[in-house]
């Protein structure tokens, strides 16, 4: 049996990455050491990626777009070195131990349709620079220690169907911008 989990062939062609590394072996062991191009999509929900949110993915996976990274860090803050993802449209990492402040630069994102930062020690105040993301669908930054006011920016997200900001420190007043939204399914504060 081989107990190598070196990747040693071209993948450049693939257009989606699942790596599920259930071990002691760190998942960034497994991961290929040279550009992917082609890949769209990666999830590494549930494996161990240590203590740092994975910047260098952004080199090997320039055009990536789907990145999930659920339960995957043991803790870590977001860097603002996040914009190098600029082809992203849906980012998850929930319940992956994120503290801090979410920067300012985040708001480059401007692609995404899904933002999931649930349950993890984020804090502060909601970016304004959400309303940048006009064609976010889901927002879900429940379970975190937001405080201050919901930003009436967050009207200008006109396709936002779900938005929930429960389990914060957040003011009471909703902004009738917000509650105006034409395409709310669901909303929880």
């Amino acid at each position: 049996p081989c107990n190598s989990h070196h990747i040693h062939a071209p993948f450049s062609g693939f257009s989606r990455w699942d790596v599920a590394v259930h071990s002691s072996q760190s998942a960034f062991s497994i991961l290929p050491h040279t550009s992917i191009p082609n890949a769209g999509s990666l999830n590494l929900a549930g494996n161990r990626l240590g203590d740092t949110f994975p910047i260098q993915l952004a080199t090997n996976f320039p055009n990536l777009q789907l990145l999930n990274l659920d339960t995957a860090l043991s803790t870590g803050s977001i860097p603002a070195e996040i914009t190098q993802f600029s082809n992203l449209v849906s980012l998850s990492a929930k319940d992956s131990g994120l503290f801090g402040t979410i920067p300012t630069v985040f708001g480059e994102l401007t692609k995404l349709t899904f933002l999931d930062f649930s349950a993890n020690i984020l804090n502060g105040d909601i970016l304004t620079e959400f309303g940048q993301f006009v064609d976010l669908v889901t927002l879900d930054l429940e379970g975190n220690f937001f405080a201050g006011a919901i930003p009436s920016e967050l009207g200008l997200l006109t396709k936002l169907e779900v938005l929930n900001l429960a389990g914060n420190v957040l003011d009471m007043a909703i902004p009738q911008e917000v509650q105006d939204l034409p395409n709310f399914e669901d909303f929880e504060f």
